[in-house]
């Protein structure tokens, strides 16, 4: 399962400077995609941590604090 952090699907949606990265990562092959709300970021990481996932993300923030917490992260 990959958990996608909410920056990944607006900048999906939503043109700006990440929206290709994001393009490439949604349309890409991969497990089943759960996409997060928009919430704290602890929150995120606490999930994807509770189903042994692995978190997609922009959010420079939460891809620093993610291994800190043994969450798996990739920064796109």
């Amino acid at each position: 399962m990959r958990y996608v952090d909410t920056s990944v699907l607006v900048s999906y949606l939503t043109p700006e400077p990440h929206s290709q990265t994001a393009e490439a990562f949604m349309l890409s092959a991969g497990g089943m995609l759960v996409v997060s709300s928009w919430t704290d970021d602890s929150l995120h990481l606490a999930i994807a941590s509770a189903h042994g996932s692995t978190v997609y993300t922009l959010d420079r923030k939460m891809a620093a604090a993610g291994p800190k917490l043994g969450v798996p992260v990739i920064l796109l």
